[in-house]
């Protein structure tokens, strides 16, 4: 049974408790490819991931994201279907595979996107200029998961 990449909005300094137990996360879902309108699998996972990092721009005031590879039977959808959010159960250290940060953290923009999307949806926050333009201009890097610091 192939797995299911999940995308865990979080902050650098807590992620270890984001890596255990029940958490939510940003998965490539039907729901999520159909109101991106997108077909492709490795487009959804972008999206998932790009839908968790606004996310964690809310909820943490910086784009941090674990990415993990699950079984199935792990994931249960959660209210907001249409950015992909799930519910990961007993999730584990050893299923995180990957982690993506702000390639310029203290880049003006980054503050900026965070002061205006704190305490928001991710459908608010998605759809302020300030975040499409950190999304569009700034990537996220890729870190392989034994990069993370315990």
């Amino acid at each position: 049974m192939a797995g299911v990449m999940v995308f865990i909005p979080t902050e650098r300094s807590a992620w270890q408790s984001a890596a255990s137990g029940d958490v939510a996360a940003h998965a490539p879902t039907e729901s999520l490819m159909e109101a991106f309108d997108i077909t492709d699998p490795e487009e959804a996972e972008y999206a998932a991931m790009s839908v968790a990092s606004v996310a964690a721009l809310t909820r943490h005031g910086a784009r941090f994201v674990l990415g993990a590879e699950v079984n199935p039977d792990q994931v249960d959808d959660a209210d907001d279907t249409g950015n992909g959010e799930v519910v990961v159960h007993a999730l584990r250290r050893a299923q995180i595979v990957s982690w993506f940060s702000e390639e310029l953290p203290d880049d003006p923009r980054v503050r900026t996107a965070a002061q205006e999307a704190r305490g928001l949806g991710i459908d608010d926050a998605w759809h302020l200029d300030e975040v499409q333009a950190l999304i569009g201009t700034q990537a996220l890097l890729w870190h392989a998961a034994e990069e993370l610091e315990d």
